[in-house]
């Protein structure tokens, strides 16, 4: 009789385990603070180490690096996130997006743009990371 209790809890536990682990493992949402359509032809991304101009025109932007290390030379991404949109009072917003470089890691930019004019990076797109310098 006791035997059955104890074989319900354990399917219970195994149950939560498995549950447990398919969160830890499953790959980050991408997250928008708005709705943002994925371009239909590939944009470039001038990163540098300071705040540049706003992006001018919307297939070759411009953005600071925040968080992460960018490497030497032009390298393809994913945006993973597009947040922190709110404009200032001349109507430009810094962008907050996370990146995910091919081989795994992570880096963070702010791109300034005026979102009337130039679309926000989009969660799922795929751009070229180009360093200023190069």
């Amino acid at each position: 009789m006791r035997a059955r209790p104890l074989l319900l809890l354990a399917a219970a536990a195994l149950v939560a385990a498995g549950g447990i682990w398919i969160l830890l493992s499953a790959e980050p949402a991408a997250v928008s603070e708005h709705p943002v359509a994925l371009p239909e032809a590939a944009r470039t991304v001038t990163v540098s180490a300071t705040m540049p101009p706003p992006s001018a025109h919307a297939r070759r932007l411009s953005a600071m690096l925040e968080e992460g290390a960018l490497p030497a030379g032009p390298t393809p991404a994913e945006v993973l996130t597009d947040t922190d949109c709110a404009p200032d009072e001349r109507m430009i917003s810094r962008c907050r997006n996370e990146l995910r470089l091919a081989d795994g890691r992570t880096l963070v930019v702010r791109h300034p743009h005026d979102m009337r004019s130039v679309p926000c990076l989009a969660p799922g797109e795929r751009v070229l990371l180009v360093p200023a310098s190069a």
